[in-house]
């Protein structure tokens, strides 16, 4: 089953629910919290028993889980165990204890961690809500240098659990053991920089009256259908791309040739009449189109079974009435670039068959925001999109991909898909399987998948440094070659 993806308030509720389930208290939670966080770390950091292992326990949830913790692996003879408690006073221990709430005191504090082997940070997990000062602050930044292996409780601290964002300082850890449920946090904004091998823990947490959370999935791989020898191109989709100017002509080319090397029989490109100079056909298997009039741009689409509309599109040529017209024709549409900014002033309702690509940019200018205050919130944003009918693919280092129906992150590719055109790429091959009548969810859906696993390939051979958007080409015939021997 693929699991949860939850935010604060989704996990309280969860918590509360499975104490009521279970008739157990919330320090019943916590202790098989505790315990199990212990058997994950000893699992993932390979600790021996005479290792010295460095508890920072804070005042929240996450505190008591690290003080469970620190329970458990002293009762399973781990011989130097110590919790530095960083506020809270404990009343007593069988461990070693410390407190500390003032910075004066961090010359001990130093001291320990210099002794350390192992440190486990448990300080706020899923409790930050502002700003990392005063002690928190002082303490973070020495366990991030001290060069030791770090093991952080549900997020790294410094991270906000709602949308993955640094509060000006985070510890920086090898391994994250997330108890119960991911968190959304644990997927966006700087979370992945800060978080190492991320682990979900199950604590036995009961599910069953969420109905509205993501789910984490796996790289899902298309099948395509058997070619048979008696067949043309026209039974393999008919798709065409319009967008493309002056100073972006590789964009819209990017994208069409995406569309015909994932399977697509017949790929366009269109092109506004004055652009036509300046787009070099730089793939001949290709078809280049111009048009002039919204009457023009119907013709060329009138008998497509996909459409992409605004890769590489000029502002001062996304016309209002082009995006209307494509709109109110019904077929399988895909929305990104200049396109997704126009999109805001589009007066007619929008349908099942739009699929829209932004990157968290985008999004901002749709509703008229800053980049950071979407960031803030990206999931509230993609929710309001949704419900107008359509799937949304939000872009980034994890994926998110919504509609009416379906609520998913998708952990994918690689740091060196941070690169111009790569976005272009993908919007052509949701629009290879639009044009082969996959639903609007599958094109995404699988469209983000080989994208993601064509991305990592080129990272295997070429490096994250050097890998370009049209490096994918090589790849997407391996990928897709898997399908069909399937």
């Amino acid at each position: 089953m693929e699991p949860w993806i939850l935010t604060t308030k989704q996990v309280r509720f969860v918590e509360n629910y499975t104490c009521n389930e279970f008739q157990i208290t919330s320090l019943d939670l916590i202790e098989k919290a505790g315990k199990s966080s212990a058997e994950t770390f000893i699992h993932e950091m390979n600790v021996k028993k005479n290792d010295f292992i460095l508890i920072f326990s804070g005042p929240h949830t996450n505190g008591l889980d690290a003080f469970s913790m620190a329970q458990t692996l002293h009762n399973k003879q781990f011989l130097h165990v110590k919790l530095i408690s960083v506020i809270r006073d404990f009343v007593e221990a069988p461990f070693e204890l410390y407190t500390v709430s003032a910075i004066s005191q961090m010359e001990v504090v130093k001291e320990y961690i210099q002794k350390s082997t192992f440190i486990v940070d448990g300080i706020f997990g899923t409790g930050v809500n502002k700003n990392i000062t005063g002690i928190y602050k002082h303490i973070i930044e020495e366990i991030n240098h001290s060069g030791k292996k770090i093991y952080a409780i549900d997020l790294p601290s410094g991270i906000d659990s709602n949308n993955g964002i640094k509060k000006k300082h985070a510890v920086k850890a090898d391994v994250t053991g997330v108890i119960g449920a991911y968190k959304v946090g644990n997927f966006l904004g700087d979370a992945l920089d800060f978080s190492g091998k991320l682990v979900l823990i199950p604590i036995d947490l009961q599910f069953d009256e969420i109905r509205k959370a993501y789910k984490l999935t796996k790289e899902v791989f298309p099948l395509l259908k058997t070619r048979k020898d008696n067949s043309h191109k026209y039974e393999y989709g008919n798709v065409i791309s319009i967008g493309g100017s002056f100073e972006y002509f590789g964009a819209i080319n990017l994208s069409a040739f995406a569309a015909l090397r994932c399977g697509t029989g017949l790929s366009s490109v269109a092109v506004n009449e004055d652009d036509v100079p300046f787009i070099s056909p730089i793939y001949p298997e290709l078809i280049l189109s111009k048009y002039k009039t919204k009457e023009e741009l119907f013709t060329l689409v009138e008998n497509k079974n996909a459409v992409l509309f605004g890769p590489g599109l000029h502002p001062e040529k996304a016309k209002l009435a082009f995006l209307e017209m494509l709109i109110s024709t019904h077929k399988p549409l895909v929305i990104d670039g200049g396109g997704i900014e126009l999109l805001k002033e589009v007066t007619i309702p929008l349908h099942k068959n739009i699929v829209i690509t932004p990157h968290l940019g985008e999004l901002a200018k749709y509703f008229g925001l800053t980049s950071k205050t979407v960031q803030k919130d990206p999931v509230k944003y993609i929710t309001k999109l949704s419900k107008k009918g359509i799937t949304v693919v939000l872009k980034g280092a994890t994926t998110i991909i919504q509609n009416k129906a379906n609520m998913i992150f998708m952990k994918t590719g690689n740091p060196g898909m941070a690169t111009s055109g790569m976005g272009d790429v993908l919007s052509g091959i949701i629009l290879s399987f639009l044009g082969n009548k996959f639903s609007p969810y599958e094109s995404a859906l699988y469209g983000v998948s080989l994208h993601s696993k064509a991305g990592n390939l080129g990272k295997e051979e070429k490096g994250e440094s050097s890998l370009v958007a049209s490096d994918l080409y090589q790849y997407i015939p391996e990928i897709l070659k898997l399908g069909e021997n399937q």
